[in-house]
């Protein structure tokens, strides 16, 4: 089996860990963000990294119009075989590396822990095109690594300190910005996370 195969083989055991799971608490925090912005719930959002489509789902259910977004289209099929029929017309898929997207304008950015696996040289553009597609009072919400997460020997991940994503959010008024660190458990075995929870509004 090649490198390639062996690749595919553990993003798809990763989405069959996470099926049947609850959305994540940070997109319940996101939703009630945006609904404070102007007292109604604003519609459009992006997910990317969707997987097999836990949090686009709860999207979606809630009336959003969402952009899911995946490099794996195995999770794109996952997720959509999963849309119940009166939801299909509000979701739109793309199989793409994040590294080459572009985004419509957006209430809500959703990067449940995708955003690390940006290769370092392109994450500066991607931060640029996810701050210039949330709309004033947007919202973002997702997870960074920090630098004593024991994946941050991969030179082809990004990790951060606590000050470069406080730098990062310069443009935003920080909600939430919650730094993690503990022993536990990934999908290919044992792992020492440090990771950091952010909700963010862009400034109006």
């Amino acid at each position: 089996m090649n490198l390639s195969n062996e690749q595919n083989d553990g993003w798809l055991k990763y989405y069959k860990d996470q099926t049947g799971r609850p959305p994540r608490a940070i997109l319940s925090k996101a939703v009630s963000c945006c609904a404070e912005a102007d007292g109604t719930t604003p519609r459009r959002a992006a997910d990317l990294g969707c997987g097999e489509g836990t949090e686009t789902l709860a999207l979606l259910r809630l009336g959003w119009h969402v952009l899911a977004i995946d490099q794996k289209p195995e999770a794109i099929a996952l997720l959509e075989e999963k849309v119940d029929p009166e939801h299909r017309a509000l979701l739109a898929t793309r199989v793409a590396i994040m590294e080459t997207f572009d985004l419509p304008p957006l209430d809500l950015f959703l990067a449940c822990f995708s955003l690390p696996f940006c290769r370092p040289a392109y994450f500066p553009a991607l931060w640029e095109t996810v701050k210039k597609s949330l709309v004033p009072g947007g919202i973002f919400a997702g997870q960074l690594f920090g630098l004593r997460d024991s994946w941050a020997s991969n030179h082809q991940m990004t990790f951060h300190a606590r000050e470069g994503i406080e730098e990062l959010l310069g443009s935003f008024d920080v909600i939430e910005l919650r730094e993690e660190e503990e022993d536990g458990h990934a999908s290919s075995g044992p792992k020492h996370w440090h990771l950091f929870h952010v909700v963010a509004r862009k400034k109006l």
